[in-house]
């Protein structure tokens, strides 16, 4: 919907639901490292026509979540990728 990838940790629903449901607040997805995953789950899709372009930095930041270092990029950029961000958008929508 945005024509960004989606890459980073699986998030637990279960978890964002409980935690971030309901919420009004657009802050929410700055927390994000708070949250609960799926342990050992991580995802990187969606580059569509500009995969060339976005999957090197997409692999850099995959490699930086699964060895828990931070962060080679800033962390506006990672929210904007993050695989919570449409479950976030969703959950303010009262979806």
């Amino acid at each position: 919907k945005d024509y960004l990838p989606v890459v980073g940790p699986l998030p637990k629903v279960a978890y964002y639901k409980e935690n971030y449901g309901g919420s009004k607040r657009t802050h929410a997805a700055s927390r994000m490292d708070d949250a609960e995953y799926e342990a050992g789950l991580y995802i990187a899709t969606a580059f569509g026509s500009r995969g060339f372009t976005t999957a090197p930095i997409c692999a850099r930041i995959l490699v930086e979540e699964i060895l828990n270092e931070r962060y080679f990029i800033n962390c506006d950029l990672r929210r904007h990728l993050h695989p919570a961000r449409f479950l976030l958008r969703r959950l303010r929508r009262g979806e």
